[in-house]
């Protein structure tokens, strides 16, 4: 049980880290609970005991040991899946994390916003809208560039 648990803050530690990397830190809330990510060198420090403590209690488990240079020599499964599991589960919860931190919650630019714009027309049952800006432009066919 503790070493799942050491396996679990090893995964978030790593996420962490990763999130770091990519966003330079974050600030997140929810309710009462606020974390800021910012420095690296907290995180890194506890993930180093975390994966010292992790090979300390398994240090009992035996461990075949193989050969490198043999062509046909196993690599040891058992000790391999749960490191590439684990290493991908905290790419996707740094990458979920990079997703809530930065990803864009408005139509903007002028492309986004016209295919916003020619959506709502569309659901609300009218395809031509009144363009005012169309008065104002200086050049012809001003009536067909205010249109979404």
């Amino acid at each position: 049980m503790i070493a799942r648990a050491l396996d679990g803050v090893v995964m978030l530690l790593t996420a962490a880290i990763l999130l770091i990397a990519a966003t330079g830190g974050i600030d997140f809330g929810l309710g009462p609970l606020r974390v800021r990510l910012h420095d690296w060198t907290r995180p890194l420090a506890i993930l180093v005991v975390a994966i010292a403590s992790r090979a300390w209690l398994t240090r009992r488990a035996p461990v075949t040991p193989f050969a490198l240079d043999a062509p046909d020599a196993p690599i040891a499964p058992a000790l391999i899946a749960p490191v590439v599991a684990r290493g991908m589960l905290a790419l996707l919860l740094a990458a979920a994390g990079v997703y809530a931190h930065s990803h864009i919650r408005v139509a903007g630019g002028l492309d986004s916003y016209g295919y916003v714009s020619a959506a709502h027309l569309v659901a609300s049952g009218r395809l031509r809208e009144a363009q005012p800006l169309a008065a104002v432009l200086p050049f012809d066919n001003a009536m067909s560039a205010a249109a979404p």
